[in-house]
């Protein structure tokens, strides 16, 4: 049992970042704030600079792709990207429970695409938990 996130990104220094082929399961317990994967992009760094270029604050994309994430004991989400969360590719998961997907407080440069969503309370990207510049695309849900 994991009584937060199992795996939390916090503020995407340079970014390209890979999570891929986890089964995660029974998290955030406590609280149900977020679930399983969190992230939050609130500080932005300066990473790269290539000769003859200004310096780079655009981090390369952060992929999570291949993963069964279960969002069970009240978790909320499987993927939670949270406050100014940016660039990400969450593409052919499959998520169990919760909503599967929490997009919100700013943030930009989100594909969620692929995926498979069973049992979802809020399907993958419906509603308020959803900010511009996300963009949901051939996504399947299935109801139980």
């Amino acid at each position: 049992m994991v009584d937060n996130e199992q795996v939390n990104q916090n503020d995407a220094f340079g970014g390209g970042s890979l999570m891929a082929h986890n089964v995660m399961w029974s998290s955030c317990r406590e609280s149900s704030d977020h679930g399983v994967y969190n992230s939050w992009n609130r500080q932005p760094f300066i990473w790269e600079r290539r000769p003859g270029e200004l310096p780079n604050l655009t981090p390369k994309p952060f992929v999570i792709e291949h993963n069964f994430l279960i969002s069970n004991y009240g978790s909320g989400y499987g993927v939670d990207n949270d406050d100014g969360s940016e660039n990400f590719d969450i593409r052919f998961n499959v998520l169990y429970e919760g909503a599967g997907l929490k997009s919100d407080f700013s943030g930009h440069d989100k594909l969620f695409h692929g995926n498979l969503g069973i049992a979802l309370e809020l399907p993958c990207g419906v509603g308020r938990s959803i900010v511009p510049g996300t963009k949901t695309s051939a996504s399947t849900i299935l109801s139980l």
